[in-house]
């Protein structure tokens, strides 16, 4: 069977977290949370940024430990030592990472219907087809187009921030049109932007020196974006209303335009990239989470199939290519987006509950989550509770479409992979029965 192939270093598993991360949660739902957080918006993004900061410690500790594509399948099995839990956390992240694609894939229609008159379903499905064309070509060019991508991105937001700056100190910066319950509110939407720090662990077979250098991606990547995401929030409501960012698709844009029109120009090809390089790295992702879970027998042996030219899981990428474009037709972008949280939230409670269970235990860590209470990890505990805190503030809907999810992974790993595994031990006796009757 082929291998992944370790190629990427540390630079550009970094560039890879930053790609996955910046996105269509600072490029456009940072339009439709500040009309519940108003001006206040960069605190919706300080408060997502601490739980990315205490779980993205979490996945460092574990990613030193267990440097597999599986990744969080991987973790909670030797956390717990529960195959259905680790299938189930896994089924959520899956679910997360394909909402995910369809979200910032909608994101990129969405700007490009500025450049174009065309259907926005389309050009998502278009997008979608060309990544996963891209991925199947292999990771090492996939990380050059990656870099292109991401320094683009980082330029745009550097844009909106040079533009903004000149207009500091212009507005009230804590006033939120409802108040605190307003940047609760938009803060599940928000923390959109941040997920993608936690897809860098699915690369650890194709990096070098994982045990070193995923851990420092993980806590790199979360810096910078966390960064360039409050100076970003800060300067759109400096320079265009909170009520306008509110209702506009392509909110960077419009408020660069106020300032120039070949600026808004630029940043909405940038925005163009920026999504693009953000469906390359949940595609990345998915693939590899999948085909790690598939190499511990709980998805089908055919999403192992790795490409024998560019050693890449090829069957992985077209199935993650796939279903995404179906959950395009789910509903919009603000729908998605909170779905893909929910789903991600849940998980990452796992996450950090299996780093305090693994303290248990002497393994080798190359790094270790500081600031600890005896063997208690103190960010960890953290991660959990702030998870919940989220949790409790998403729709009663998606609370419930967030259930059915969980209801169907169980269901999942209950009858069909049992039936899966019941075909598998029926070949498997079927051949012994075979090789007993020739020797008659």
């Amino acid at each position: 069977m082929h291998k992944l192939k370790r190629t990427l270093s540390l630079f550009e598993a970094i560039m890879y977290g930053i790609g996955v991360i910046v996105g269509v949660g600072v490029y456009t739902l940072i339009g439709k949370a500040s009309g519940f957080a108003g001006n206040a918006i960069w605190l919706a993004f300080l408060l997502g940024s601490f739980i990315a900061i205490c779980t993205g410690l979490s996945y460092a500790e574990l990613s030193s430990m267990f440097p597999k594509s599986s990744a969080d399948y991987y973790y909670i099995m030797k956390a717990f030592n529960n195959r259905i839990l680790a299938f189930l956390i896994s089924w959520l992240l899956i679910f997360a990472g394909l909402m995910g694609v369809a979200t910032v894939s909608r994101g990129f229609s969405g700007y490009a219907k500025g450049l174009a008159s065309a259907d926005e379903t389309i050009l998502s499905i278009l997008l979608i087809i060309f990544i996963s064309f891209v991925a199947i070509r292999g990771i090492k060019v996939s990380s050059v187009l990656n870099i292109l991508l991401v320094t683009l991105t980082v330029l745009g937001l550097l844009i909106v921030i040079g533009f903004g700056m000149k207009h500091f100190g212009s507005v009230n910066y804590f006033y939120s049109p409802y108040g605190i319950n307003g940047v609760l509110i938009a803060a599940p939407i928000i923390f959109f932007a941040f997920l993608g720090f936690e897809n860098i662990v699915s690369i650890a077979e194709e990096t070098k020196s994982p045990r070193k250098n995923i851990p420092r991606a993980i806590i790199g990547s979360i810096a910078i974006t966390t960064i360039l995401y409050i100076l970003v929030s800060l300067s759109i409501v400096s320079l265009v209303g909170w009520e306008t960012l509110a209702n506009s698709n392509a909110p960077l844009a419009l408020a660069v335009e106020r300032e120039s029109s070949l600026g808004s120009f630029i940043v909405t090809l940038i925005a163009l990239t920026a999504t693009s390089s953000t469906v390359l790295g949940l595609v990345i992702y998915l693939s590899r989470i999948i085909y790690g879970i598939a190499k511990e027998g709980s998805l089908p042996k055919f999403l192992t199939l790795v490409h024998p030219k560019y050693k890449t899981p090829w069957a992985a990428i077209i199935l993650v290519a796939v279903f995404s474009i179906l959950f395009l037709f789910l509903g919009d972008i603000v729908a998605t987006a909170s779905l893909a949280t929910f789903s991600t939230l849940t998980a990452f409670i796992a996450v950090n509950l299996a780093v305090i269970r693994l303290r248990e235990y002497n393994i080798r860590r190359k790094f270790k989550v500081p600031m600890n209470f005896r063997n208690l990890p103190i960010p960890s505990l953290l991660g959990i509770l702030l998870c919940c805190f989220m949790l409790s503030n998403v729709t009663l809907d998606v609370f419930k479409i967030g259930l059915l999810i969980i209801l169907a992974g169980l269901m999942y790993s209950f009858v069909i992979d049992r039936i899966l595994k019941w075909l598998k031990n029926w070949k498997k006796l079927k051949r012994e029965l075979g090789k007993i009757s020739r020797s008659f």
